[in-house]
């Protein structure tokens, strides 16, 4: 089982089924487990699912109001603009719509008609390459809530 002291050398085989649960660390000082999972079938057909989990130093949960109308809402996911400090991004508005958007440090719009979910810093990197900031647009006539989890390194190891 992954513990919060093997987050520094956590081993690929090893799964868990809760749904993005965060399991908090007393102290402080260690990293944080995210866990994650998701299950996708067709009817009469076939299925894929996944679960594991993400160690990360810190992670922010955010709640932003977007009002009708609104454009490029800004939202800071990290302190600074560093590549592969963000491994977790999940993404969910209220009411999903076409016309509820999201971008990354000025980048492509990308609808929210569904929740919008990357795991690992590669996936992370199909938004942006080291994502700074989310801008969120509201082309709705009602409001919208759009909640974040983001998942992140705050000093990530050197690359050598």
């Amino acid at each position: 089982m992954l513990t919060p002291e093997s987050c520094l050398s956590f081993a690929a085989d090893e799964h868990f089924s809760a749904m993005l649960i965060i399991a908090g660390i007393p102290g402080g000082g260690m990293p944080e487990i995210i866990r994650w999972s998701f299950s996708v079938s067709v009817a009469q057909g076939p299925s894929v699912s996944a679960s594991d989990s993400v160690c990360v130093n810190a992670y922010d949960r955010l709640s932003i109001p977007v009002p009708a109308g609104a454009k490029d809402v800004p939202v800071e996911l990290q302190p600074a603009k560093t590549a592969k400090q963000v491994s977790l991004l999940v993404v969910r508005a209220s009411s999903p719509a076409a016309d509820v958007t999201l971008s990354a440090d000025g980048g492509t719009p990308y609808p929210l008609d569904g929740p919008f979910v990357l795991i690992g810093s590669g996936a992370v990197q199909l938004l942006a390459d080291a994502p700074g900031t989310l801008r969120l647009s509201n082309g709705t006539a009602a409001d919208v809530t759009v909640d974040i989890l983001v998942g992140r390194d705050p000093t990530p190891a050197p690359t050598p």
